[in-house]
């Protein structure tokens, strides 16, 4: 019991747990209006706890909303980054106890842009219709949604938005990447469901042999 109230329209539970190196837990809410198909909600964000779970304390400093929060842990830089809608990608600043955004301030806008990321009705509480990760062989964040995936340029520092090929996911979950930067993803719902690589973020290759399911939540 992490003290915080739920209503039968507001469904909130941990979508992922995170640890730093220095056994410091961070755990992302979610909390969603399913009936209405979009999670524009009032969420209580991260909570982080110093002794294993035993309490758990609201760190939203820095952030202009904690709706939808993803979260995503670099384990090269020991580095946690969010992505929540109206307040965009921050990264944790251990030192200041505060969240920092990222992308430059000429960079496009990726804090708000509903249309790609609401809830499929009666599907709300999976919560997986935006995801947030890292390519190691470019170390360009990916932000992968229903119609784009979006990528911060190590150089300009800004983010770019590369259009999918040649379909639209349904509800895009668990981004991860191969060690030669290949992307992989899961579609968990719709007709295209299965498991997708690219090498881009535009163009996504289905894997034929995966089984198909919509229970698989993570890599």
């Amino acid at each position: 019991d992490i003290g915080f109230e739920s209503t039968p329209f507001n469904h909130q539970g941990i979508s992922n747990v995170l640890e730093m190196n220095d056994g410091t837990l961070f755990a992302s809410v979610l909390w969603g209006d399913v009936y209405n198909g979009r999670y524009n909600s009032p969420s209580p964000g991260i909570l982080t706890s110093e002794n294993a779970g035993s309490t758990w304390s609201a760190s939203n400093k820095g952030l202009t909303a904690q709706t939808l929060v993803q979260t995503f842990y670099d384990s090269e830089e020991n580095a946690i980054y969010l992505y929540a809608i109206g307040s965009g990608v921050h990264l944790w600043d251990a030192e200041n106890n505060n969240w920092v955004s990222v992308g430059n301030e000429s960079s496009p806008d990726v804090s708000e842009f509903y249309e790609h990321i609401d809830a499929t009705a009666g599907w709300g509480p999976v919560g997986e219709n935006i995801q947030l990760g890292k390519n190691p062989a470019t170390g360009e964040l990916w932000i992968v949604a229903r119609q784009y995936t979006l990528y911060l340029d190590t150089e300009t520092n800004s983010w770019e938005f590369v259009e999918h090929d040649p379909f639209d996911f349904t509800s895009p979950a668990s981004l991860g990447f191969f060690s030669d930067g290949t992307a992989y993803i899961h579609e968990s719902l719709g007709p295209f469901q299965g498991i997708y690589t690219s090498t881009d973020g535009a163009a996504w290759t289905k894997i034929e042999a995966f089984p198909g399911s919509s229970n698989l939540s993570s890599f």
